[in-house]
């Protein structure tokens, strides 16, 4: 059986998610700069890629680079997961709550 690559979360400062998927133990999880986030998806063929970061992206350039390189891994499907905060998600990731929101 083949080994699953690692779960990459993409923000540009430590964040709960990176804790909290590196807590579970299942997956390798590896946190990455936005920036560096292209060359690292092609390089691990990840298992799953969460959009963490809080910078703004509102034309959604940097999830469509990482959403490019996911599709070049080819092969299986990799989710894209991301966080909300106060901006729009990008419309072809899963969106998903952060802690902060959930215990208001």
């Amino acid at each position: 059986m083949a080994l699953s690559g690692p779960v990459i979360v993409v923000s540009d400062e430590a964040t709960q998610v990176h804790d909290a998927l590196a807590a579970g133990g299942n997956l390798p999880v590896r946190e990455v700069s936005a920036v560096d986030a292209v060359a690292l998806i092609a390089e691990t063929e990840p298992s799953a890629v969460v959009l963490a970061d809080r910078a703004a992206d509102p034309d959604h350039h940097q999830a469509q680079a990482v959403a490019d390189a996911v599709d070049r891994c080819g092969g299986s499907i990799i989710p894209i997961m991301a966080i909300v905060h106060d901006a729009p998600v990008y419309p072809l990731a899963l969106p998903a709550d952060r802690p902060e929101r959930r215990e208001r």
